[in-house]
């Protein structure tokens, strides 16, 4: 591999002409969208946790709450 020339900053490569900026910007561009997306992901995830402890919460209140009615209703 040998630098060509620096303004147009390209390189040769087994005789095929590469264009060191665009190179750059494609591989920037599938960094980014690949963080955004792992970014979407944990946040999803993150959600879910908290929608299942609010099920769980919700769930275990409700059952509690019954056998203390029915408790009471025994007494």
């Amino acid at each position: 591999m040998e630098k060509n020339n620096k303004q147009n900053k390209s390189l040769t490569l087994n005789n095929t002409q590469i264009n060191e900026n665009s190179l750059f910007t494609n591989i920037s561009q599938i960094i980014e969208k690949r963080k955004y997306q792992a970014g979407m992901y944990a946040n999803r995830e993150v959600t879910l946790i908290y929608i299942k402890i609010d099920y769980y919460n919700y769930n275990e209140i409700t059952y509690i709450s019954i056998l203390a009615r029915e408790s009471q209703q025994c007494q």
